[in-house]
């Protein structure tokens, strides 16, 4: 994108962003949403008790590891295998559903939406990565088909209305782009704005992701209606810094923002931050930590945002796991580490409750939820229908829904853990 067009499309962000700001207070968008029903309402108060008073019955997953699980429950997974045709795949219920490829290549789920669609990347025949979306009715979707124009592709994210962002890999270079069925696959915003990369979507019509400016990639905030754009950290604050697999930054619907910046003190060194693009807003979270925290093992390696929720609350981690940390506009900034946790501290998802989940690691790992109430628990102390057989069935615990439904993994494969209700009770079930 040539400067004098980012240029423009950030003057079109001002002018537009009043307008936006109205049509989002009429229509709802950017709140808690959730509803009123009396259905939504349990699922809320489910979604935001205490671990540390709640039972959990547990359901194994079968085989694989599990990444998400959306509103309903559905859990979303990949299945690694030694013969080069690893799959994905789908529970819904009872019912297992397998993703695999027309090439049956590897395939690797990223993002999976309330609606039980999944979107991410496999290999097709020549070994290349492509770009897919997958849908039980629809099957198996090629977003972006190899060719001179598109060398390869990945999805990183999809949101409620099926609207999925990537990066295309061109000749000329990377470029974020946004499919949907209904729109098909759009690299241009706007009259004429291009991203470097699109990472993240919310359901309010924006996305969060790169451009090139100066010869950098900056994160952005783009309105894909208008395409213009909000830079999220003031120059020359950084580009985006991945943190291991994690995606590099984070969205809510309220187009508040977290992730990690690399910085001018070393490779090997992330910046945690939160903004507001929209207000001009930047909080240098890294800085935070180091004034209220000092002497810490951060201040050599770093920190790194894992997950932003829809109150703006924010983890972060820092990369050897020797400490974690919670933090919020509200409440600012606050220490996760247990008492008694082992050597290393991962908190990997946080729903809209403020209910954290993770692990800590000694001589073996154990999965954490977190409150800001009550602390640390271990979960696998709260299954009621675990068996009494050697091994631990939550190492870890890699995501939770809003409903309060945590997705582990253990010694034994994935397991789905749900708040107990009236009458749930009967042993572990199997795959």
């Amino acid at each position: 994108m040539h400067d004098d067009a980012l240029a423009r499309a950030v003057r079109r962000w001002k002018i537009g962003f009043a307008a936006f700001a109205t049509a989002a207070a009429v229509s709802g968008l950017g709140g808690c949403g959730g509803g009123n029903a009396p259905g939504a309402m349990r699922d809320a108060t489910q979604g935001a008790a205490d671990p540390a008073t709640t039972s959990y019955h547990a359901t194994r997953i079968g085989p694989g590891y599990g990444f998400a699980v959306n509103a309903s429950g559905q859990v979303a997974g990949n299945v690694p295998s030694s013969n080069g045709e690893a799959s994905a795949f789908l529970l819904d219920g009872s019912r297992r559903l397998e993703i695999r490829s027309p090439d049956r290549g590897i395939v690797e789920a990223i993002d999976l939406n309330d609606a039980g669609q999944v979107v991410g990347s496999f290999s097709n025949a020549d070994g290349v990565q492509e770009a897919f979306s997958w849908t039980s009715q629809g099957g198996f979707v090629r977003i972006a088909p190899r060719s001179d124009k598109v060398l390869a592709s990945r999805a990183h994210d999809v949101n409620q209305s099926g609207q999925v962002v990537g990066t295309l890999v061109t000749p000329q270079g990377d470029k974020g782009f946004l499919w949907s069925p209904a729109t098909g696959l759009v690299t241009r915003f706007g009259e004429d704005t291009y991203l470097a990369s699109a990472l993240r979507i919310n359901d309010t019509g924006l996305i969060a992701g790169e451009v090139l400016s100066d010869g950098r990639r900056r994160p952005v905030l783009l309105e894909i209606a208008s395409g213009a754009l909000a830079f999220v950290a003031p120059a020359p604050a950084g580009s985006l810094r991945p943190a291991g697999p994690r995606l590099p930054i984070h969205l809510n619907d309220a187009g508040e923002v977290a992730g990690s910046l690399d910085s001018p003190l070393g490779p090997q060194f992330a910046r945690a931050f939160y903004a507001r693009p929209r207000e001009g807003l930047f909080v240098d979270l890294e800085a935070r930590v180091s004034q209220q925290f000092p002497g810490r093992h951060h201040e050599e390696l770093g920190t790194f945002v894992t997950a932003l929720n829809e109150r703006g609350e924010v983890l972060i981690g820092v990369p050897n796991g020797l400490q974690a940390y919670f933090w919020s506009a509200a409440e600012g900034l606050g220490d996760m580490r247990p008492p008694a946790a082992g050597s290393s501290l991962f908190f990997n998802a946080l729903n809209r409750h403020g209910v954290a989940v993770g692990l800590a690691e000694d001589r073996t790992a154990y999965a954490l939820a977190w409150t800001r109430a009550s602390g640390a628990v271990e979960l696998e102390r709260r299954i009621v229908n675990r068996p009494e057989e050697p091994g631990r069935w939550l190492r870890t615990a890699r995501a939770i829904n809003d409903r309060g439904q945590i997705l582990g993994l253990g010694e034994f494969g994935a397991v789905l853990l749900t708040p107990v209700a009236e009458g749930l009770s009967g042993t572990l079930p199997g795959p």
